[in-house]
């Protein structure tokens, strides 16, 4: 990425969820400030930020997940990929709950 300052987003994406996998949540924060739109890792930043223990920035984000998802159920939305591992869920899980979504 060094080599490709201006990344793809998906790029950045990707960056940011091995950095959540680590525990590297300022990391996290970071790659994802680097994208276009927070909009593709709104679920990772309303995670992230509650996890670090920012927990109003968390629930903004959470607020805006379920204005897009409405109905949706934290559980839903660590389902989907790219979390491939039980651990990498069960934390994006614990994120999303903190950050106020049910």
């Amino acid at each position: 990425m060094e080599l490709n300052p201006l990344a793809p987003d998906h790029y950045w994406w990707v960056g940011a969820s091995i950095l959540f996998n680590k525990r590297d949540f300022s990391g996290v924060v970071e790659m994802c400030g680097r994208m276009q739109s927070d909009e593709p890792v709104m679920r990772v930043l309303a995670a992230t930020h509650a996890l670090a223990g920012d927990l109003e920035t968390a629930r903004l984000y959470g607020k805006r997940l379920m204005e897009n998802y409405p109905g949706t159920s934290a559980a839903a939305l660590a389902s989907v990929p790219p979390y491939k591992r039980e651990e990498g869920r069960q934390m994006l899980l614990e994120g999303l709950r903190l950050a106020g979504i049910k």
